[in-house]
Parts: C-alpha cells; sequence; structure tokens
C-alpha cells in the first residue's frame, strides 16, 4: 500500500514539474479554453475545428500553413 502512495506523489510532483509558459501559436493550438486560458494542445489537436483554431490571432503565418508544414516530417516518416 506504501508503494502506491509513493507512485502517486511521484505522479504529482512531475506534472506539477511540467512547464508551464507562454503559448506558441505557431506550433500550439491556442484556442481559447473553458478557463479562459490558450489551449496548449498540438496545432493538429481534434479537441478544437480548424475553423477556430483558424481563427486565433498572434500566428506569424495562417494556420493551414503552419499545419502543413507540422504534418510533413509526419508524412515523410510513413
Amino acid at each position: 500500500m506504501r508503494e502506491v502512495f509513493f507512485v502517486l506523489n511521484e505522479v504529482r510532483q512531475l506534472r506539477e514539474s511540467r512547464m508551464k509558459g507562454p503559448v506558441d501559436y505557431d506550433r500550439q493550438c491556442g484556442v481559447i479554453n473553458n478557463k479562459g486560458l490558450p489551449s496548449s494542445r498540438s496545432l493538429a489537436c481534434e479537441a478544437h475545428t480548424k475553423g477556430v483554431k483558424r481563427g486565433v490571432e498572434g500566428r506569424s503565418r495562417n494556420y493551414d500553413e503552419l499545419l502543413l508544414e507540422w504534418w510533413i516530417p509526419t508524412l515523410w516518416s510513413l
């Protein structure tokens, strides 16, 4: 039983130590979530529609160009 608590404590510490910083709108989703914060999910996340992601301000290029650039390494590795 003590081992379970030890593992749970380690998991909690890892979560808390995760880097939290500004969202990179060229690599991350950026849609405002229910907490009022920009989503830090991947640019290709399926949690938000492409239409909503296209409307995010702060990207250096349009969403479709950034998404294509994000997908190219994945496509070549198939």
